[in-house]
């Protein structure tokens, strides 16, 4: 693989890793807000937040599909970036900045979405109570 095929290549993954960063952490705020839109009972609020939370979640859904086009490829620049996205970060020895910066973005990413699930536990059995999908489990 050519050096600057493979910079370009790590670049765009780390712009896309940066963008799915940050539109789960927009997710998580507005998780946050319809949270407290629905501890005070605001409808109006929690069918806005909702409709906004929904966009946000088909954007996550784009930006995932971007990704793994890029891995799609099954030359050795696909695998290249079936690694960096998908595998274990903790398993992964980076090679350059590039790749440490890509590699932290994920650690960062994966605890956001971990936030993310919590938060959405907690909406789930604020507003859907004994109907909640969690309602059963262990909390």
């Amino acid at each position: 693989m050519a050096v600057v095929e493979k910079d370009t290549l790590v670049e765009q993954v780390a712009i896309l890793l940066q963008r799915r960063y940050n539109i789960f952490t927009e997710i998580l705020n507005l998780t946050n807000d319809l949270l407290e839109a629905a501890g005070r009972r605001d409808d109006v609020s929690v069918s806005l937040l909702l409709d906004m939370r929904q966009e946000s979640l088909e954007k996550c859904e784009d930006n995932w599909q971007e990704l793994r086009q890029l891995g799609e490829n099954p030359s050795s620049e696909g695998r290249y970036v079936k690694k960096l996205v998908f595998q274990d970060p903790e398993g992964i020895a980076p090679t350059n900045r590039m790749e440490q910066k890509i590699l932290d973005l994920r650690v960062r990413l994966l605890d956001r979405i971990r936030e993310v699930k919590e938060k959405d536990r907690m909406l789930s059995l604020n507003m859907a109570q004994e109907k909640s999908y969690y309602s059963g489990r262990n909390r």
